[in-house]
């Protein structure tokens, strides 16, 4: 199959360094948040986001009942169109467990936000 695509519409849609720069600071924010900071984490995520199909509420409420910890994080791809993006992370070491973790964010008036994360935990 053929598919014709406008080069001119294609080229708008990639994403500029500036929304490249505010997704990572909004994962970052995400990151180190998971550490023990909700209000952190607060930021990083849409009023409405979802964790694994369940509201974001559920992860602010573990975070703040586990407290700190020295967990170590990183993005491993990030991928953005237009409006929304998609981005991987790794957590490793968090209270014993490492995560692997999909996160979607929306960009709207408020900025990037992530809406949807989805994870699967592991022990070393």
């Amino acid at each position: 199959m053929n598919a014709k695509y406008n080069q001119e519409e294609f080229m708008s849609s990639v994403a500029s360094t500036e929304d490249y720069n505010e997704i990572v600071a909004v994962l970052q924010k995400y990151l180190d948040g998971t550490n023990g900071d909700v209000e952190l984490l607060k930021e990083a995520f849409h009023k409405h986001a979802i964790i694994n199909g369940h509201p974001i509420q559920q992860l602010y409420d573990t975070v703040e009942r586990r407290g700190k910890t020295n967990s170590t994080s990183r993005i491993d791809y990030l991928d953005i169109m237009d409006d929304v993006a998609s981005a991987k992370t790794t957590i490793e070491d968090w209270h014993g467990y490492n995560f692997i973790e999909y996160q979607h964010l929306i960009k709207r008036s408020e900025g990037w936000k992530i809406i949807a994360k989805t994870y699967t935990a592991f022990t070393k």
